[in-house]
């Protein structure tokens, strides 16, 4: 099984790489409030699970989320260690 922390919300004190740095930056300048958990790479499905339970995140859209037209207030999941999800998020 994975090890996942504790939830934080704060900025990790060392960085991993210049992307993980970006995504940060970013979330800092936004204002926006963010949730993160430290893990091992996630193989599997159930490695997925598992950070999605610790983080409280349902596979299931919540009230109101059928409606894409303004992402306010959504929760997403970020990955910083991959430069095709900093477009996206930096897109978002």
């Amino acid at each position: 099984m994975i090890s996942v922390s504790e939830v934080q919300t704060v900025e990790p004190s060392v960085f991993k790489s210049d992307l993980q740095r970006k995504v940060y930056a970013a979330f800092r300048e936004l204002q926006i409030p963010f949730e993160r958990v430290d893990n091992e790479p996630a193989i599997t499905m159930e490695d997925c699970i598992a950070i999605n339970e610790r983080l409280q995140l349902s596979a299931t859209p919540a009230a109101g989320e059928d409606d894409h037209s303004d992402i306010a207030g959504m929760r997403v999941l970020v990955a910083e260690d991959n430069d095709i999800n900093w477009e996206i998020f930096n897109t978002l």
